[in-house]
């Protein structure tokens, strides 16, 4: 099998039981980011009032979108990473493997903006809603606010916030790739005495740690500008980046609006990370 597919199916195998180990911390993510007037305590507070007001499941609201878009999406990010990765290194043009992996996770990232912008565009639509999961006569979801918006705004419509989703997979994606590669080639060298002779439990804990401490590095590196995003995401009015700046900053005249919720995502970020970057290797690891 060429390298090429390989990445394409490790990575959508990876990202969908990503996606199903951490979409409820997701959830509260985007509550805590999206909430006004401090409606929610902290993680426990939103698990507590979001399943006796809208149901046990409203954790999962949303979950169809990255289901059908994630999968994909983290196929097209490990193919696109691998490939320009791959370049980078051949042609010469960066001779650390470190870097090679930086430039080529900034590379996939901004790619895969083309998938990311509108699937967690309806992502975010879905999970703000507030509407009970038991009253059977409102039927909305994934499927309800893709339609909704693709018939109000058309298809550009569904690429609200692409500028700052831009911005922020840009980067973040290239601290992804390039700390884990950082991480596998050289932190567990202080653990293990050598790398190559790692037994299958030492090789499953380092990219279990890896990836989970992989995803937190990057998120930490653009969370602002995340909670900027869902901002812009979560409201039909048109916000400018500018516009969401000056009102996070009205709320407390601090920094502290632009870390809302990032508990919760640190969590997140290690249970998913490690989750898809242990069954990636797995498949390739198999597959190979």
């Amino acid at each position: 099998m060429e390298d090429a597919v390989k990445e394409f199916i490790g990575g959508a195998f990876g990202g969908m039981v990503g996606i199903i180990a951490g979409h409820p911390l997701d959830s509260i993510r985007i509550r805590l980011q999206t909430q006004t007037k401090g409606y929610y305590k902290g993680i426990s507070d939103c698990i507590l009032k979001m399943s006796k007001s809208e149901g046990a499941l409203s954790l999962y609201k949303g979950i169809l979108s990255p289901i059908l878009g994630v999968s994909f999406q983290n196929a097209l990010l490990f193919l696109t990473h691998g490939r320009s990765k791959n370049y980078l290194e051949s042609t010469g043009l960066v001779e650390s493997e470190v870097l090679s992996s930086f430039f080529g996770g900034c590379v996939s990232g901004l790619v895969c903006t083309l998938i990311t912008t509108p699937m967690e565009l309806v992502k975010i639509y879905a999970q703000v809603d507030k509407t009970s999961l038991t009253d059977k006569s409102v039927k909305k979801g994934t499927i309800y606010y893709g339609k909704k918006i693709f018939r109000e705004k058309g298809f550009t419509g569904l690429y609200k916030g692409n500028v700052i989703t831009l911005w922020r997979d840009g980067y973040s994606y290239g601290v992804y790739f390039g700390f884990y590669t950082y991480l596998q080639k050289y932190i567990t060298r202080f653990i293990y005495k050598d790398i190559e002779e790692l037994s299958y439990a030492e090789k499953s804990f380092t990219i279990l740690m890896s990836g989970g401490i992989t995803g937190c590095a990057a998120w930490i590196s653009c969370y602002p500008i995340d909670v900027i995003k869902s901002k812009i995401q979560s409201t039909e009015k048109k916000l400018t980046i500018s516009d969401c700046i000056k009102q996070l900053r009205k709320e407390h005249n601090s920094i502290k609006p632009f870390f809302k919720g990032i508990n919760a995502t640190l969590l997140r970020a290690f249970v998913v990370n490690s989750t898809t970057f242990a069954f990636y290797e797995l498949f390739m690891y198999y597959i190979s």
